[in-house]
Formats: C-alpha cells, sequence, structure tokens
C-alpha cells in the first residue's frame, strides 16, 4: 500500500500554504486535504493495481 502513495508538488505546496501562510495547524491542514482530495486517496487504499 505505502507505494501507491504519490504526492504531487502542488499537493505539498497546498498543505504547505494551509500551514504556513494561512497558520492552519498540521492536523487540520491534513484534514482538509483529505477531504479534498478523497478520491485520490481512496484509490491508494484500493486492491487494485
Amino acid at each position: 500500500m505505502v507505494q501507491k502513495i504519490n504526492f504531487t508538488n502542488l499537493d505539498i505546496a497546498v498543505m504547505a500554504k494551509l500551514v504556513d501562510i494561512d497558520k492552519m495547524e498540521v492536523t487540520d491542514a491534513a484534514a482538509k486535504w483529505l477531504a479534498d482530495n478523497e478520491a485520490k486517496w481512496k484509490a491508494w487504499l484500493s486492491s487494485d493495481g
């Protein structure tokens, strides 16, 4: 499963902006990213390919 995880540069930049610029707590930024990118991370959990 770990091999399927793939953050793009944009994913990292969005999370960094939430924390560094918007002053969001890390856990809140992670929760927002998860909510906004559900299809992406659910694909990481699938047993396909």
